[in-house]
């Protein structure tokens, strides 16, 4: 039995050493590298040697790495950085990587899935991260997996510098390798603008945040701190000293999977294939940074004053002209200009009547019949209650003249025409502050979130001031402002001209020159001032979604100057104020609806009003605003064309027929052209609509002036002159496209450009000065184009 028991003890005893030699040998075949060395619990692992070893259930590896900063300047200088593949892992079983420093963990697992925002998702199997930069490290990378068969993978460590000073060129990155390298402010350096660049259009992040772990630098991360845009081939964003602690910052360049956050359409086919994930996988995408200092403060403020400075002339240069005309007319002997070109007309031929024309010499009619006034006008009653009881009936007559259109009382009509001033200031009231509020609104979001795709900006030329992201694009909008002020003062120089003129003249004499109502005028100047308000509130935050706050001012501008020019020769039979702000409305709403709902419904609808519209005006117009629409208007003209054929077969007026049929077919041709193309930028297309009518109508003016033998004289024709040039000057660089929100954030940052004017201003800045510039002379025009008719009795005048 002793022997029994020996021998089975001897058989257990060989059984357990074979065991216990089983699981040594499996123990190193496991963890060996691919020196075949045994790996302890925390293997040392050298920097830039690639290891290639496996995995499975139960059975982890954990490398060491160890580095020392001696080196107090390279403190934060450089980082690890950590490139990690595995072929043969699956989504169901992926090898799992942790990364555990002294102040934080970083973790990954390979295949990587990124996920995009419009939901579909992405495998990479190869993975490359960058740890945060400490003093003193010692790295644990574990690697581990739950598959129950072995998992080859290949991991390799590198220390890399981090820190740029001005720029970085051919940096690599892809979607699950993206990189962040450090810069620190200079001492005498305030604000930098960081510029990326790439020859490919591979939709990527480029973000600045700040100097602190973790570091956002993976999709579906990189939008959790600090500031951020996307790009394809350009993208800047300007940094101040005082935005992130201890004056640095990272700069982290992170490729999306695909291209839908910055184009419309992607440019790559989806499939599942696996030849098409390698296509993701190889979404390499070589960006260069470049890091300039922007203006210092000195700088900064020298530009600003010389902005100041430079419209401040033109209000020495009034006050010059003004000076020198009062000491030139008191040096010939004149008073004041009111003396000038008194109407001196013999008392004993003046019109018995205000506003007839009595015994006075009139000139002949044209063959056509054109301007002059004719024997019949005499023959009309001269009394205002006559006068207007023959204007609602349509006076049959070939030309009228001002006196007939201005025998309403001049307290009545300076009070109708003040309620232009007081109306836009009340609308401009109720409109401005609600779009500050607004304005103020999206740039705080863009603070606060740091999503620099909210706003449009020209990024190149973007200067940071305060809580506005690009205040140049604000500031340039001063010319609007300060111009718009002076016209109101030169107005209200000519409104005291003009009282003393009205004081000194002989009341035996006739009325004499254009009815001078200024109201019109103010409004037009406020107008100008709000334009540059509502212009700077809109680059606060230029977008898709407040582009009407730039150009309802341009309405009211372009709507005024239109009323101006008619009020001047009609100005008992100009529009009411309420009626001409209320059009300004319907228009307004017409934009918002086509900017918001561009519909072949809505454009269909728009055209029919368009043109509608436009044949009211036109026949108002060429009757003079005789005509009125009411009920029976068509069968009265039915009546009139089959009854009246010899009255319709000539018009009445050549000219004024032959302009408005040409101002017609523009208008429709506006109006195909809009149904058919439907173009996205409809408050644009509705702007150039008011241009183009302006301008007609201003064409329109000048040749029948010159075609009633009137003058232009030298002041009016300089202003002209000086307005058409700059006007011109002012469209080239209107017409270069610096942004567009009918693109992506992305797309349209290719556009950017750098600044072209004392490196602060863009050409869209440029563009502000000069239609600015442009806009004051334009009204200039208006306010002189009738100075030569001041001696001109008003039934000389004629009406057009």
């Amino acid at each position: 039995m002793f022997r029994n028991y020996l021998q089975s003890f001897r058989m257990n005893s060989v059984r357990i050493f074979v065991l216990v030699c089983l699981a040594a040998i499996c123990t190193e075949a496991i963890l060996t590298d691919c020196d075949g060395n045994v790996l302890g619990d925390a293997t040392d692992a050298s920097f830039g040697t690639l290891y290639n070893c496996t995995v499975r259930h139960n059975h982890s590896i954990q490398l060491l790495y160890r580095y020392n900063m001696t080196d107090s300047k390279m403190i934060g200088k450089k980082a690890v950085r950590i490139y990690a593949q595995s072929l043969n892992a699956s989504t169901t079983f992926p090898v799992l990587f942790v990364v555990k420093q002294q102040r934080s963990v970083l973790s990954w697992a390979i295949p990587t899935i990124l996920t995009t925002s419009d939901g579909i998702s992405y495998e990479y199997s190869s993975v490359g991260r960058t740890l945060c930069p400490e003093q003193t490290q010692e790295i644990y990378v574990d690697i581990s997996t739950m598959n129950m068969y072995s998992t080859r993978f290949q991991l390799v460590a590198n220390l890399e510098g981090i820190s740029i000073s001005d720029g970085q060129g051919n940096i690599s990155v892809s979607p699950a390798k993206s990189r962040f390298y450090r810069f620190d402010f200079p001492h005498n350096v305030s604000s930098v603008m960081v510029k990326a660049e790439s020859i490919d259009d591979l939709c990527t992040v480029l973000s600045v945040q700040d100097v602190e772990c973790p570091v956002y630098d993976m999709i579906g991360t990189v939008e959790h701190a600090g500031y951020r845009q996307t790009m394809t081939r350009r993208g800047a964003i300007t940094v101040e000293r005082n935005t992130f602690y201890n004056a640095s910052f990272f700069i982290v360049l992170v490729v999306k999977p695909n291209d839908l956050d910055c184009e419309k359409f992607q440019r790559i086919f989806f499939s599942s294939s696996a030849s098409e994930e390698t296509t993701y996988f190889d979404r390499n995408k070589v960006i260069n940074i470049n890091i300039e200092a922007t203006l210092s403060r000195s700088e900064f403020f020298a530009v600003i004053f010389s902005t100041l400075a430079f419209f401040l002339a033109f209000y020495v240069v009034a006050l010059v002209v003004g000076i020198a005309c009062h000491y030139r007319n008191r040096l010939s002997g004149i008073e004041d200009e009111s003396d000038i070109r008194n109407c001196l007309i013999d008392p004993n031929q003046a019109p018995t009547s205000y506003g007839a024309v009595g015994s006075l010499e009139t000139r002949d009619l044209t063959e056509d019949g054109d301007c002059l006034i004719n024997d019949d006008a005499n023959s009309q009653s001269t009394t205002p209650e006559s006068s207007a009881s023959d204007l609602r009936r349509g006076s049959t007559k070939t030309c009228l003249c001002v006196a007939e259109l201005s025998r309403k009382p001049e307290l009545k009509l300076a009070k109708k025409y003040r309620l232009y001033v007081w109306n836009l200031v009340t609308l401009a009231i109720f409109y401005v502050l609600p779009v500050i509020q607004l304005v103020i609104t999206y740039q705080m979001v863009v603070n606060k979130t740091g999503d620099e795709d909210i706003c449009y900006y020209n990024f190149e030329c973007a200067y940071k001031v305060g809580f506005l992201s690009a205040f140049n694009n604000v500031y340039s909008n001063i010319g609007y402002i300060m111009l718009g002020m002076l016209f109101i003062i030169l107005v209200y120089r000519r409104k005291l001209l003009h009282e003393k003129m009205a004081e000194k003249r002989n009341p035996n004499f006739p009325e004499c020159g254009i009815p001078q109502h200024f109201g019109v005028f103010y409004a037009m100047g406020i107008a100008l001032a709000m334009e540059g308000v509502l212009s700077g509130c809109y680059h606060v935050c230029p977008s898709f979604n407040n582009f009407q706050f730039d150009t309802a001012f341009m309405y009211i501008i372009g709507w005024l100057c239109m009323l101006k020019m008619y009020q001047t020769r009609h100005p008992d039979a100009n529009a009411h104020a309420h009626t001409a702000y209320c059009a300004i409305a319907f228009v307004v709403f017409f934009g918002v609806i086509g900017v918001t709902q561009g519909s072949p419904a809505f454009w269909i609808v728009f055209v029919v009003i368009y043109i509608l519209c436009s044949l009211y005006l036109s026949i108002n117009i060429y009757y003079v605003g005789q005509w009125r629409l009411k009920s029976g208007i068509l069968r009265g003209l039915y009546c009139k064309v089959r009854n009246e054929n010899p009255f319709c077969s000539r018009p009445r007026d050549c000219s004024r027929l032959v302009l408005l049929v040409f101002g017609n077919i523009v208008n429709i041709g506006f109006a195909i052209f809009g149904v058919v193309t439907m173009p996205k930028d409809f408050a644009s297309y509705l702007l150039a609509i008011v241009i183009i009518n302006l301008l007609m109508y201003f064409a329109f003016y000048i040749f029948m002036k010159v075609r009633c033998g009137e003058k232009i004289l030298f002041l009016a024709g300089v202003y002209i002159f000086l307005a058409a040039v700059v006007w011109g000057v002012a469209l080239y660089f209107f017409m270069q496209r610096l942004t567009s929100w009918q693109l992506t954030p992305a797309m349209s940052r290719e556009s950017n450009e750098e600044c072209l004017l004392l490196k602060f201003y863009d050409s869209h800045d440029i563009w502000h000065f000069l239609s600015a510039i442009s806009l004051f002379l334009s009204f200039m025009i208006l306010l002189v184009l009738e100075d030569d008719l001041v001696d001109v009795p008003r039934d000389q005048i004629s009406v057009f």
